[in-house]
């Protein structure tokens, strides 16, 4: 296994190398959907049911081998998984286990509405869905979005915000960003005078181009903008959006411009947040969202920001939080979140 220093060296370059392979759930090897979907049968099946079986199976099985032992089960025994654990299962055990069932789109679908629930808008969750996806996964979340709910995620959007936020969430929500590889200085200059005249200084100006850039340009391109910002103005661009912009607004702009700079420390970021405010559902989506991406990455950044690992960090949140919180479930994520690597 590499080091910390070696795996930090890779993921400092992450956002613009070819891609590795940081992910923490892998496909199981030797693996068998049908003997799978038996032993998931007798874990419902047994006195108290066994959730130590059904926990460490599913956690262990990338989404696509769940979706086949899913599969089985059906075919096997004539009912569906999800529905035989949520049976059984009660409280974060159970949301864990159907989360893990989902297929990533659907559960990237049913996040993405969860952030528009309710009275208020979780702004800073909208953004890390939309601006953590793929043009591709954001089409397929779009799609299954209108099947799933009978409404469009465009006009969620503009019915539950409002102002800047509406225009820069709607224009992520595009599946329009740019996916070139190829660098044009020139404009990288320029676009780093339009965010620092558009969008820090600008004075109820418009602000679509500063929303446009963000939200259009590719991540190599925009890192090399946010590069050449603090070059012209001698302070990063997070700085000057938390001078000159506020509220919301401010909460927006800074999580994308991070996400764009460093996305695994975007997402240690966040992890830390949501156990710190003891935010399940943010803690859970990241865990199972990233978890076949770049949840090693993630963990490193994590362990370099904050002196201790992301175990023991979820492990204490845990244990600080109410009654539901058992010691069993803390082990149940912290077995997910790190699925038996060292911590």
């Amino acid at each position: 296994m590499a080091s910390s220093q070696e795996l930090l060296n890779r993921v400092q370059h992450s956002n613009t190398s070819q891609p590795i392979s940081f992910a923490t759930v892998k496909p199981y090897p030797n693996f068998d959907a049908q003997e799978d979907a038996n032993s998931l049968d007798k874990a419902i099946q047994a006195k108290g049911v066994d959730e130590h079986i059904i926990i460490s199976m599913l956690a262990n099985r990338t989404n696509m081998q769940r979706q086949q032992i899913a599969d089985a089960y059906k075919k096997d025994f004539g009912k569906d998984l999800s529905q035989s654990l949520k049976n059984v299962l009660s409280g974060k055990l159970k949301d864990v286990t159907l989360s893990l069932l989902q297929p990533p789109t659907l559960f990237d679908t049913h996040a993405l509405k969860n952030t528009m629930k309710g009275l208020g808008t979780d702004e800073e969750s909208l953004v890390e869905i939309l601006a953590t996806r793929t043009n591709q996964e954001k089409k397929d979340i779009t799609d299954t979005y209108q099947t799933e709910f009978k409404s469009t995620v465009a006009d969620d959007i503009a019915s539950d915000c409002s102002g800047e936020l509406k225009k820069l969430s709607l224009a992520l929500a595009k599946t329009s960003r740019s996916e070139k590889q190829t660098l044009d200085y020139k404009q990288i200059d320029e676009d780093a005078k339009i965010i620092y005249n558009d969008g820090v200084k600008r004075k109820d100006a418009d602000v679509d181009k500063f929303i446009a850039i963000l939200a259009g340009r590719s991540n190599r391109h925009l890192e090399r903008v946010f590069e050449k910002y603090t070059t012209l103005y001698s302070k990063g661009l997070v700085h000057s959006l938390k001078q000159d912009t506020k509220g919301e607004v401010c909460q927006a702009y800074v999580g994308l411009v991070k996400a764009i700079q460093n996305t695994p420390g975007f997402f240690a970021e966040r992890l830390h947040q949501a156990i710190e405010g003891k935010k399940d559902d943010n803690l859970l989506r990241i865990l199972v969202s990233r978890s076949e991406k770049d949840l090693l990455a993630i963990r490193t950044q994590y362990k370099k920001k904050y002196k201790v690992s992301l175990y023991s960090s979820i492990a204490v949140g845990l244990c600080h939080g109410n009654a539901k919180h058992s010691i069993h479930h803390v082990m149940i994520l912290c077995k997910y979140a790190l699925c038996n690597l060292i911590a």
